[in-house]
């Protein structure tokens, strides 16, 4: 259900809420793939078969690719839906957390609850597949819906829809529901996401980080890590934040 406003609560106001991304930039979508496929050994596919199949996700990177549909298109869905429980059931291993998690991950998270700035996921994709990865990914980072509340959209462009959804009478009002049990008016919002598309507004006060996870990430992205760096030393996330012009239709 979308979040709701209530016009008779007053909403809390802060100086920043962050939205963040969760596949390839928190999660490790790529990893997550091959893992769904080392699942199989579990319900008797072979080792050959399973590097066939991410062989083939390899070959379809970047494409409109489902990972859940291409392998229950193959075996059937309730192989899928058992292979999503036995992950969940893993989710608090080591093993898989050190896999599927980006390092800083944990990190950052920690370091945004203990500066007390509102953040949340938002992530786009079909609803189905995306609700499963969020419940994976609140099991990795050992967190409850509550803790860290998130949001599936089909909205292509998040910060564009940020400020056209958020914007009440010039002021930024985030309705109950998104980032909890309350409303909030903020000063801004910062968007942390790995695609620039994401990124882009027509607002000033929606800035945006732009994140690569690899070592040595180019001028003007960031890795998680360094975001987590930063906030754990008592920096603002506003140090790092760009303002992606879009110009207004």
């Amino acid at each position: 259900m979308p979040p709701t406003h209530d016009p008779e609560l007053e909403a809390r106001k802060v100086a920043t809420v962050a939205v963040l991304d969760m596949d390839r930039t928190l999660l490790n979508t790529d990893q997550l793939a091959y893992a769904m496929c080392d699942m199989l050994i579990l319900h008797t596919v072979s080792e050959e078969d399973i590097n066939q199949h991410k062989a083939h996700i390899d070959a379809n990177y970047g494409n409109n690719f489902s990972v859940t549909d291409y392998l229950a298109e193959i075996y059937n869905e309730e192989i899928v839906e058992l292979i999503k429980e036995d992950l969940l059931n893993l989710a608090e291993s080591d093993e898989l957390r050190e896999r599927l998690l980006f390092p800083g991950t944990m990190e950052l998270l920690d370091a945004l609850a203990e500066s007390d700035t509102p953040h949340a996921i938002l992530t786009r994709g079909v609803r189905k597949n995306q609700e499963f990865k969020l419940a994976l990914f609140r099991r990795l980072v050992d967190r409850s819906e509550e803790e860290l509340p998130g949001e599936v959209t089909t909205e292509e462009y998040k910060s564009e829809w940020i400020h056209h959804t958020w914007t009440d009478e010039g002021r930024i009002v985030i309705p109950k529901g998104f980032f909890g049990k309350e409303s909030l008016q903020a000063e801004q919002v910062i968007v942390i996401d790995d695609k620039k598309d994401n990124l882009l507004s027509p607002d000033i006060r929606v800035k945006g980080i732009l994140v690569d996870n690899r070592e040595a990430p180019p001028k003007g992205k960031y890795s998680i890590a360094a975001i987590a760096e930063l906030v754990n030393q008592g920096g603002k996330l506003e140090a790092l934040a760009t303002w992606y012009q879009r110009e207004a239709a």
